[in-house]
Parts: structure tokens; sequence; C-alpha cells
């Protein structure tokens, strides 16, 4: 009878046990599921941003070459008019807008991108890998 009564209690705390293991799990998953939320948040955080920066490359880039075809149609138009003087009197603001929109060109055009379409990130499981590798049970009475 007495060991009938150790093997019920044994019972017992093996359903109390594998409960708090299964609860532990739970936690666990739980805490797994809110660290893959926060690095996707930041992964598509990342993700915006480099297409901001190109977006706004592009935005400069055509502003720019809208800026030199306005020029160039102006210059056109100067060009056709029969009137030498008409030439020369405005051949000094051709001068100056040229020289203004080169400028702008050299501070502001860059042949490489601003930013890479490559992700720069890299997800480090190295360490929940050995973590749990050194998920075990230990012993806590002989």
């Amino acid at each position: 009878m007495r060991e009938e009564k150790k093997n019920i209690f044994l019972k017992k705390n093996a359903e109390i046990f594998e409960k708090n293991l299964l609860d532990e799990f739970d936690r666990m998953f739980f805490v797994l599921e809110n660290k893959k939320q926060e690095l996707l948040h930041q992964f598509h955080s990342e993700i915006e941003r480099k297409i901001s920066l190109i977006t706004h490359q592009y935005a400069l880039y055509h502003d720019h070459i809208q800026q030199i075809t306005d020029f160039l149609q102006f210059s056109v138009e100067i060009l056709k008019q029969s009137d030498p003087n008409y030439y020369l009197q405005m051949s000094s603001q051709l001068t100056n807008q040229c020289a203004l929109l080169n400028e702008i060109f050299v501070d502001q055009y860059r042949t490489e991108p601003r930013t890479s379409i490559d992700l720069d990130l890299k997800l480090n499981v190295h360490i929940f890998d050995e973590f749990i590798q050194q998920l075990q049970f230990e012993r806590t009475k002989r």
C-alpha cells in the first residue's frame, strides 16, 4: 500500500512538473515571438529608410534634369532670335545660369547610390542556438 501511495505522489509530481515545463516553454515561445515582432519592425524600418534615401536621390536627379531641360529650352529660344544684339544681351545671363546649374550638379550629383539595394542586416542566431543546446534538466536531489 505504501508503494502505491508513492506511485500516486510520483505521478502527481510528474504532472505538476510537466505542466510547469510546458508553461516555461510557452513563456519562452512568447518571448521569442515578441523578439520576432521587434526584429521584423526593425527590418521594415530599414527597408523604409533605404526606400526613402533612394526616392530622395531620385527626386534630386529628376529636379536637376528638369532644370537643365528648362535651361536648354530657354537657350534654344534665344538662339532662334533673329536679332544678334538680343543674343549678346542674354549671353551673360546664359553663362551665369549655366555656371549655377553646373555648381548645383557638382554639389549634389553622385554617381554612386546613397544607399545599397542590399540589406545590410544579418540575424545573429548563434547565441540562441547555443542557448537551446544548453537546455537540459539539472538534478536537484540525488
